[in-house]
């Protein structure tokens, strides 16, 4: 079942200061709707009924921070026993807090190499296609590694995939490794999956070359990048237009994990370079694109899109600009990490985005080549 989001207008909530962008609900088609909060991009739990809305909106008002830049709406006080609640659970909260404080004082903290059970691990593949036209045949084929995702230091290398990996993300619907593989492989153009203990790579079907689509005259197919999947294992990508034709934009697509069919969804209304396209908490869909001079001015966009067909549904700049491409969002901290690099070049940095707080941050050089980046599960 599909969600919809619907934006609301200042004259539905008097509250709101006048010009407000809104906040934007998604119906989730079942009765039930969620509030997102745009500024900060805060989802608010589901209200049964469009009457609930206001009081959604109440309860976004009290998650906005200042401090991440979000515009303060004058509203009216929530309810008492609202108040009280929040008491209780800070109350509760804070109780919580100095318990695990104790705790830390007393159990041996797990190191990077050795995360927690339960932890996600942080998984990508070496090697780009680095063909010498664009287009054109791949000149490598890629490694599974594993990555610390506290300071980008290589942990292991796990094995060769046998193909040249350009997206790369895990289902937790099965507790399966999908990758896409580069136009430009020269053994398997479409889906994959990834054994995440030996690096081998398997087509999903290998009689579905390009996804099942159609070539374009003069090409070798259809660039499909950066899947990600929902937390009900929908699996979506991206893939550029490259360069873009007259009035034709970047092109979403729909893959069937089972036979590796792809559907288009072409002209989405973006233009995207060295991007990621990755589903955060609440399955909300990001794609991050990379720094673009606009009126002389540097600036750097991340575009909340439709699921079902990849367009933009809101937007918000985030700095400073820095290349962030092929990432995934750490399911602890809901934080996107993504990659710098230039092609042709190895030097790799791990980059952190904080969407709630619009921060960009370079955490630290990683891996030479490391091309993409995926949290799965921890390991067996």
């Amino acid at each position: 079942m599909h969600s919809y989001v619907t934006e609301t207008k200042d004259n539905d909530h008097p509250g709101a200061a006048t010009g407000g962008a809104g906040n934007a609900f998604i119906n989730h088609g079942n009765g039930t709707f969620s509030c997102i909060e745009r500024s900060a991009g805060t989802l608010i739990p589901p209200a049964r009924t469009l009457d609930e809305k206001s009081n959604l909106n109440a309860i976004a008002d009290t998650l906005r921070s200042p401090a991440s830049g979000s515009k303060a709406y004058p509203t009216k006080h929530p309810p008492r026993s609202l108040r009280m609640k929040t008491l209780i659970w800070r109350s509760a909260t804070l109780a919580l807090i100095l318990s695990a404080a104790v705790l830390v004082g007393v159990i041996p903290q797990a190191s990077a190499q050795t995360p927690p059970p339960g932890q996600p691990v942080l998984l990508g593949t070496l090697g780009a296609c680095d063909n010498v036209v664009q287009g054109g045949p791949c000149t490598h084929t890629s490694t599974l590694v594993q990555i610390d995702p506290d300071t980008g230091a290589l942990v292991k290398t796990i094995g060769p995939v046998g193909f040249t990996v350009n997206g790369l993300a895990w289902d937790m619907t099965t507790n399966k490794l999908y990758a896409t593989t580069a136009v430009g492989d020269v053994s398997f153009h479409g889906l994959i999956t990834i054994d995440p203990n030996t690096g081998q790579g398997t087509p999903v079907n290998a009689s579905v070359n390009n996804y099942g689509l159609d070539v374009t005259p003069g090409t070798l197919g259809s660039p499909v990048h950066s899947i990600t999947f929902d937390s009900n294992g929908n699996a979506v990508a991206w893939y550029d237009e490259f360069p873009p034709p007259t009035g034709v934009t970047d092109t979403f697509v729909t893959i069937n994990k089972a036979t590796g069919i792809a559907t288009e969804f072409n002209n989405t209304g973006l233009n995207t370079g060295q991007n990621g396209l990755a589903f955060a908490k609440h399955d909300l869909l990001w794609n991050i694109d990379s720094p673009k001079l606009v009126n002389n001015v540097v600036t750097q966009t991340a575009y909340l899109l439709d699921p079902t067909n990849g367009h933009p549904l809101d937007e918000r700049d985030v700095s400073p600009p820095t290349a962030a491409a092929l990432g995934d969002f750490n399911p602890v901290g809901n934080q996107y990490y993504g990659l710098k690099f230039t092609v042709f070049n190895p030097t790799t940095f791990l980059v952190v985005i904080d969407l709630k707080k619009g921060t960009v941050t370079t955490l630290a050089q990683t891996v030479d080549d490391l091309h993409v980046i995926a949290f799965v599960k921890h390991l067996p």
